[in-house]
């Protein structure tokens, strides 16, 4: 099972966009987590339907402060967990895997301010 991970730094920026489809067309992941994506779902499932990804979980910017996605293709079955403005957790289902937890998580970079992630 094959996961990416990327701080793109907003998806306000077209070039985020053409970034991320070109690793994910390397790197061919079934599932990526992506962070401080700066936008709301709506945006997000214009990211899903250009990277041909099957389905998506968001967490949409406060602003212009954070955002977190979760992207899959070729599971069976995802399920949310639970979410905030940390992370994702999911349990997904994988015909080569089995059923897996999945959590993407982004945490605080202030150190004062850690403990709150």
């Amino acid at each position: 099972m094959s996961c990416l991970s990327w701080n793109c730094h907003g998806f306000c920026n077209p070039n985020s966009a053409q970034t991320l489809q070109k690793m994910v067309r390397v790197k061919r992941p079934l599932f990526v987590f992506v962070v401080e994506t700066f936008c709301l779902s709506n945006k997000m499932e214009e990211i899903m339907n250009l990277l041909h990804y099957d389905g998506f979980y968001s967490v949409d910017c406060v602003g212009h402060l954070g955002g977190l996605a979760s992207l899959w293709k070729s599971a069976k079955r995802v399920d949310l967990i639970s979410s905030s403005a940390c992370y994702i957790d999911t349990e997904v289902k994988v015909d080569s895997v089995g059923i897996s937890r999945l959590t993407g998580f982004y945490g605080e970079s202030n150190r004062s301010h850690r403990a709150f992630s």
